[in-house]
């Protein structure tokens, strides 16, 4: 219950994040923006608010560079599946989980779960189907909390593309030269949700 508890506010909190209109940068921040040195993807509890700073600073300097980070964590591997694999032979024996897999179109073959597409990418629309969320919520408990968190993280990032590319061609363009680039589950997934 406590883990399911904290991912469902997790969730909300991130897809607030992103639906709040951003503010110009004022003079300071503009030059943080100028002067911003991505590392690499924040998959931390502040990871939403990382993206945010992303998207405002793209959006006061219309910089490319930005997109480019927010997509780097959109083009990550999927580490659901990864740790659905490290713990194969405890779920291969659970039949609500090999039920739960089979619905997601993850398949086990030879002793390795096997999916075309990024379920990390897709949390966030999942989490809208109350019986595809308590699937996930069972998935989940079966693996550490940070990859947890990297999938709240990867599907916040997901969502604000999608959601800004619908209202900026630049924004559209740029993922249109993008998706092809993008790891193959990655790539998929974007094919199977814009449909």
């Amino acid at each position: 219950m406590k883990k399911g508890l904290k991912f469902f506010t997790i969730s909300l909190l991130l897809l607030f994040a992103f639906s709040c209109k951003s503010t110009r940068l004022d003079k300071e921040n503009a030059e943080n923006a100028q002067n911003y040195v991505f590392h690499e993807p924040d998959f931390s509890e502040n990871g939403g608010k990382s993206l945010d700073k992303l998207w405002n600073y793209y959006f006061e300097t219309e910089d490319m560079r930005f997109l480019d980070y927010i997509f780097a964590y959109i083009d990550t591997p999927d580490l659901f599946l990864k740790g659905l694999n490290q713990k194969h032979d405890e779920i291969a024996w659970d039949k609500k989980a090999q039920t739960i897999l089979d619905r997601f179109g993850i398949e086990d073959l030879n002793s390795v779960f096997e999916c075309p597409i990024d379920y990390e990418l897709l949390m966030g629309t999942l989490i809208k189907d109350d019986e595809a969320k308590d699937d996930l919520k069972y998935l989940y408990s079966y693996l550490d909390e940070q990859i947890f968190l990297r999938g709240v993280v990867k599907s916040a990032a997901f969502w604000s593309v999608n959601s800004v590319a619908e209202q900026y061609p630049l924004v559209n363009e740029y993922l249109t030269k993008k998706i092809p680039k993008l790891n193959p589950n990655a790539r998929n997934t974007f094919i199977l949700y814009n449909r």
